[in-house]
């Protein structure tokens, strides 16, 4: 089983201003990639347990990160454009990398979230929730 550090994750969303792909991971510390199935009951009259079929899939990614407005690719700047936009946006997502021939989850997010803290003892940060729009693509960089 292969395994790999987090310190060489990836991420890019596209920016509404020209829907290019933003490689923000400078600024990203955490990156929590969730995907879930809708469970289906089958469960028939006469049965002594539930059954199940699986259903539409659903997901969220939630970012943490260090705050930066730097024109055009800073994470304060890529991600606040996304509020209010009425499309979804693309992604891609590699938790290994983003070198030639590693894994890389793709897809379109709408952003539902976007939070900006700033503590007295640390540096100014942000938390986003992207929603999973539609299907994830699995490929290779």
């Amino acid at each position: 089983m292969a395994a790999a550090h987090g310190k060489d994750s990836y991420f890019s969303v596209e920016d509404s201003a020209a829907s290019t792909l933003r490689n923000i991971t400078p600024y990203v510390k955490t990156i929590d990639f969730n995907r879930s199935n809708d469970e289906n009951d089958t469960t028939t009259k006469g049965a002594e347990g539930h059954t199940y079929r699986p259903g539409l899939t659903d997901g969220e990614i939630r970012l943490t990160g260090l705050w930066d407005d730097t024109a055009s690719t800073g994470s304060r700047t890529v991600l606040q454009s996304l509020l209010g936009v009425e499309v979804t946006v693309g992604f891609e997502y590699g938790p290994e990398g983003n070198t030639a021939g590693m894994v890389k989850d793709s897809g379109e997010v709408i952003l539902t979230q976007y939070d900006e803290s700033s503590p007295v003892d640390d540096m100014v940060a942000f938390t986003a929730t992207l929603k999973i729009s539609g299907d994830v693509t699995t490929g290779t960089f």
